[in-house]
């Protein structure tokens, strides 16, 4: 039986991890989701309805593909990554503004801090996918 995604989340070696990105920003971690979840995922991608933006990356220079922005309701393994991850990766904002010698800024848990991001008019969602072309090598 597969976990479900929040339980694979929390299982992570969360302590190696704050340690990875502390001391290289960054921090590669297993496999999150099961293929059938990727494949499902990666199907989201023709459905315009699932995007409230999509951005030709051509038409400003920044490649070939493009992005697209989801809109609300996220699809539910989005949000259920985005709830997930976001306790352990405000840990770290809140540690690294601690390093700047800043106050904490990220509350607990994601609900609290998007309340913050619409007092802001912060309505709109940022998860997003792409496509990229790849060139040919000459």
């Amino acid at each position: 039986m597969v976990e479900d995604i929040p339980t694979r989340i929390k299982s992570l070696d969360w302590e190696s991890i704050q340690n990875e990105l502390d001391e290289n920003g960054f921090a590669k971690l297993p496999p999150i989701l099961t293929k059938d979840e990727c494949e499902s995922f990666m199907g989201l991608y023709n459905e315009e309805e699932s995007y409230r933006t999509t951005i030709n990356m051509t038409r400003y220079r920044f490649g070939n593909g493009e992005y697209k922005y989801f809109s609300y309701p996220l699809p539910e393994v989005i949000q259920s990554l985005r709830e997930s991850f976001y306790p352990e990766l405000a840990k770290t904002a809140n540690r690294w503004l601690g390093y700047l010698k800043k106050p904490e800024l990220f509350p607990d848990n994601l609900q609290d801090f998007l309340k913050t991001c619409e007092e802001y008019e912060q309505t709109r969602p940022t998860p997003l996918t792409s496509f990229s072309r790849s060139l040919p090598l000459l």
